[in-house]
């Protein structure tokens, strides 16, 4: 007497389509990932033990040249305060500017641009280093 084995059901799962969805995945994400930095004005910030990187809302940037910008907008110093004026809506004296001074920008300079700031309304400002 025969009998007839039974056929044994190997539950095999097919991993290929995952691996293709986790590689296109992996494959957008550094697509798409952008690295965070500040392109088209170069300027050497000074060194400094204790600098905090916090998001502001208006960033002035002197070069080296001494040449003011608001944002990527060029600005001349007499000017400034009216430039950051019209682009603060809300209250001035709650507002907060950076300042991004190339090192080399000599004292005098600096603080006319600070003069400026406050002539504008703003009363808290931040010179921005870089972390030794």
């Amino acid at each position: 007497m025969e009998f007839e084995r039974r056929k044994k059901y190997h539950a095999h799962i097919n991993i290929a389509p995952l691996v293709d969805c986790v590689f296109l995945l992996l494959l957008f994400f550094m697509l798409t990932y952008q690295l965070v930095e500040e392109r088209g004005i170069r300027v050497k910030l000074p060194l400094s033990k204790t600098a905090e990187t916090e998001a502001e809302e208006v960033t002035i940037t002197i070069t080296q040249k001494e040449e003011v910008f608001i944002g990527k907008e060029r600005v001349a110093v007499e000017t400034l305060s009216e430039e950051i004026g019209k682009r603060l809506k809300r209250d001035q004296k709650r507002a907060s500017v950076s300042i991004k001074a190339d090192r080399r920008v000599s004292l005098g300079f600096l603080v006319k641009v600070v003069d400026e700031i406050r002539m504008a309304g703003i009363t808290t400002f931040n010179v921005v280093t870089e972390r030794r």
